[in-house]
């Protein structure tokens, strides 16, 4: 596509007060309420074009738009810029409606703009029923992808992602562009853009930071209630060494710094923070862990043993969770605060379930078959059901008699029995089969995964309980009807 010289007349138009939002990276939102009609908005530069607050009483905010009025030749791109802002991975969108022009139409969004001359620049052109992206260098505009989007009137929202070199452009909620560029890779400006006698209103542009290094380190501290490192990659760590147990492996003391150390890291995100970590758990704590990062909205994402001949008996328990740096943080807190409840109620970990211990008996093989909705066999005194599932494994289909079952086993009598087994489950399906087994007071003994390279990938948890076989069974259904909803 022919590239198109700017005519840049530069002037500065920066308004006498500049709204908080406006200073610095982090968060922007500017929807012009404040600022006075026909005058520039606070905090923005204008570099080519009329751009004025105007009045629309159809704007998304209240009546207040920012205008670009400007009837300007062919070759002219008009830019206003946010003065005082500096993103480098950014979330930007804007609400845009294009009134008039013969010559061009619409206009969209800049980013990491070095000035009027040098940006990313994503717009949609009703005259020409498309939606593209470009970079301008030196002024000279070239296109790195387009699509075709029929022509609607009315409001629009514009969207674009950029982190590192990946750009995602979106109108109306729907992602039409996904490329990649290396031109700009610094933080700069945002700020608005149309082009030639293109007469259109903006109102509601928003700005989110993408940086990893926008966490509250001191902020994450406090609340987590420990101290908090930050990586070169800006990601924030906490740390809980388990010192309060002494700990042998094969004989050896053990010493915390060698592996017995709970962690969590803080990572900034589009949607506020992600926390990925590792839980230290002793057998007594594993419930009273998962049952409080279930309660905190965390996720849990596996459990399982780093060691053999450990003494006691140690896992670990792989967290994670988005959303609020601050809710995540204390989150983490109060699985931790959990673990130290317990050890506090007894200094040492426990050796054995709390109550009776199971001994031969009867089990009433067709209520629990009934209850279950599948059937089953008793040998040796324990009733087996396995429920199959259907996979591929390097192409080639496999189903249950190659491992991809549920079962649960059960042992003892009708009125105190014991059930283990083994749950598959996919991604989406972990969960809400996790909640439900815990809900129904069924300890989670282990969960990971059992191959490579299937598809779907799959998941297992084994469980282990103990009481009434009946309401035992109640609790497995419950945990297959969780599943059944997740896969809806």
């Amino acid at each position: 596509m022919k590239s198109i010289k700017v005519l840049i007349g530069l002037v500065f138009l920066v308004g006498s007060s500049t709204p908080a939002s406006v200073w610095g990276a982090g968060k922007g939102s500017w929807n012009f309420e404040s600022d006075s009609i026909g005058a520039l908005p606070a905090g923005f530069e204008v570099a080519v074009g009329n751009w004025k607050v105007a009045e629309d009483h159809a704007a998304p905010s209240k009546s207040h738009v920012l205008a670009q009025l400007a009837q300007n030749a062919n070759s002219t791109f008009n830019v206003i810029l946010a003065s005082h802002t500096n993103y480098q991975d950014v979330d930007i969108s804007v609400k845009m409606k294009a009134l008039t022009g013969e010559i061009d139409q619409g206009g969209g969004v800049v980013w990491r703009a070095k000035d009027a001359r040098n940006y990313y620049i994503a717009r949609y052109n009703p005259l020409e029923d498309n939606y593209r992206v470009y970079k301008v260098v030196k002024g000279r505009r070239r296109q790195l992808q387009s699509a075709g989007i029929t022509r609607q009137p009315g409001w629009h929202t514009l969207r674009v992602k950029m982190r590192g070199e990946h750009i995602e452009c979106f109108f109306d909620g729907k992602k039409y562009l996904d490329v990649s560029d290396a031109t700009f890779q610094q933080g700069g400006h945002v700020g608005l853009w149309t082009k030639a006698d293109a007469v259109t209103h903006f109102d509601n542009l928003k700005v989110r930071d993408l940086d990893a290094r926008g966490l509250d380190v001191k902020r994450i501290a406090e609340i987590a209630g420990t101290k908090a490192t930050v990586s070169a990659d800006g990601v924030v760590r906490i740390g809980w060494p388990r010192t309060d147990i002494a700990l042998t492996v094969d004989g050896m003391p053990f010493k915390p710094v060698a592996g017995l150390g709970s962690w969590a890291a803080f990572k900034a995100t589009e949607y506020g923070a992600m926390v990925m970590g590792d839980t230290v758990v002793f057998q007594d704590e594993v419930a009273p862990a998962m049952d409080a990062a279930f309660a905190s909205g965390l996720e849990v994402t596996a459990l399982h043993n780093h060691f053999f001949y450990d003494e006691p008996k140690v896992y670990f328990m792989h967290i994670g969770g988005r959303g609020a740096p601050e809710n995540l943080a204390g989150a983490v807190k109060n699985v931790w605060d959990a673990i130290k409840r317990v050890r506090a109620a007894s200094p040492q970990p426990a050796t054995e379930f709390v109550g009776g211990v199971p001994e031969p008996g009867f089990i009433s093989q067709g209520a629990i078959e009934k209850i279950l909705g599948h059937t089953g066999m008793i040998k040796d005194g324990v009733l087996k059901i396995a429920i199959g599932r259907e996979g591929k494994m390097h192409g080639t289909k496999v189903a249950a008699s190659m491992g991809l079952s549920t079962w649960v086993a059960f042992s003892g009598s009708d009125e105190l029995a014991a059930i283990d087994g083994d749950l598959i489950m996919t991604g989406a399906e972990v969960q809400p089969v996790l909640r439900a087994l815990r809900k129904a007071e069924i300890y989670i003994v282990a969960l990971h995964n059992h191959m490579i390279g299937e598809k779907p990938t799959f998941y297992f948890t084994h469980f282990w309980a103990k009481g009434p076989a009946e309401k035992l069974a109640k609790g497995i259904k419950d945990a297959l009807k969780a599943q059944e909803d997740a896969r809806k």
